[in-house]
């Protein structure tokens, strides 16, 4: 794997959004959090009606990581959530179902 720190992600929220919207829509930046390596949005949906809101974390990869390598965290977290663990869950794409999605 050829990441490195240098490559890693330097969107805007603007540059982003468009992509998020494709999760659903309403999603607001909250803040960004800081990454190693990828580049990573903490992002929120409100519900008007029940006060409640969404809380996502919207991902950018390093572009030198591979697919497979980006396909194998998500199968990896997948099945962590099948079994019963309590971690992160996958938001995919309204329409389509896609986890990932390609931009450029």
């Amino acid at each position: 794997m050829d990441s490195t720190l240098d490559d890693r992600p330097t969107l805007t929220w603007q540059e982003v959004a468009t992509v998020v919207a494709r999760f659903g829509e309403g999603f607001e930046l909250e803040k960004m959090l800081p990454s190693e390596r990828d580049q990573n949005f903490l992002i929120r949906r409100p519900d008007p009606i029940s006060g409640n809101e969404d809380r996502v974390v919207f991902k950018v990869h390093n572009p030198n990581d591979s697919p497979d390598f980006v396909e194998l965290q998500s199968l990896a977290l997948e099945r962590a959530v099948a079994g019963g663990a309590s971690c992160q869950r996958l938001l995919r794409t309204t329409g389509s179902n896609e986890v990932h999605v390609s931009c450029g």
